[in-house]
């Protein structure tokens, strides 16, 4: 069998060379290019250093020039994680550094403090409950924070917002009523059938009906929404995971349970 002349170590050289040219300046220029977000706008003749000239994108005079406050450390402008509760800070990062918060790389606001979205920075003043991202109804004020979700911990059914109108479904804050129609909103039945499940109010019919048997509403497990926690009587007993009242839904067990007790007291006679 005739095999080929391998290459020599110059053409091996050659190739090696080739693909680390093409990887610095194509691979390494997309990366940048991800990182940047634009450059600030505005105006820096005769200001200092480090004067805010761009207070929406972060800008800072730097050499005359409006640049991000992340040209500090020599990082871009970029975008932090959405699902996280760094998404209200400026973030910066380059092809060396991860994109994290400003503050993590000790880039901070003249007067020290951190880089802050506006709409988040309300949640210092506000109660908990009220919305606060400008981009994204999942967020609402928890703790002085702009949450990344409202029902990150929260069980199915349970309000998240402060009105009383969005639920936590299928673990994102909703309003499944009003998504369904304009006329519906979110409301609590009285009738021990539907107490547990998600219910909306007609505002044509004046009526507060089961969303799941009226309007087909359901979670992604095509279920009815669970109102998880929710007081379902006058004993104050709460609505289970089952999108039944506590008493109720324990009830079958307790045979299994009185069977259990009398079969280890013979035992242990």
């Amino acid at each position: 069998m005739l095999v080929g002349k391998l290459p020599s170590v110059h053409v091996w050289t050659l190739i090696t060379f080739t693909l680390f040219v093409v990887d610095f300046i194509f691979v390494k220029k997309a990366t940048v290019t991800a990182y940047s977000l634009g450059q600030p706008q505005g105006q820096c003749a005769g200001l200092p250093d480090l004067t805010i000239c761009d207070p929406t994108q972060a800008g800072l005079c730097l050499n005359q020039t409006c640049s991000s406050a992340c040209a500090i450390r020599q990082m871009l402008h970029c975008n932090c994680p959405s699902e996280d509760d760094n998404h209200c800070y400026l973030c910066c990062g380059n092809t060396q550094n991860p994109c994290q918060p400003a503050h993590v790389y000790r880039v901070f606001k003249p007067n020290g403090e951190r880089w802050e979205r506006e709409a988040c920075r309300r949640c210092h003043d506000l109660p908990d409950g009220v919305p606060c991202d400008d981009k994204s109804d999942r967020r609402i004020c928890l703790n002085k924070k702009c949450t990344a979700n409202a029902c990150l911990n929260q069980p199915e059914g349970a309000y998240c917002d402060l009105r009383k109108t969005r639920l936590c479904v299928d673990s994102d804050c909703r309003d499944p009523c009003r998504e369904h129609s304009s006329m519906l909103t979110t409301c609590e039945c009285d009738g021990q059938k539907s107490r547990c499940e998600l219910c909306c109010y007609d505002f044509r019919s004046k009526q507060c009906e089961s969303a799941f048997r009226k309007y087909g509403i359901r979670n992604k497990d095509g279920r009815p929404v669970a109102r998880i926690g929710l007081s379902c009587n006058r004993k104050q007993e709460q609505c289970n995971m089952y999108g039944r009242c506590a008493s109720s839904a324990f009830r079958p067990f307790w045979p299994m349970i009185a069977f259990a007790c009398v079969a280890y007291a013979l035992l242990i006679v």
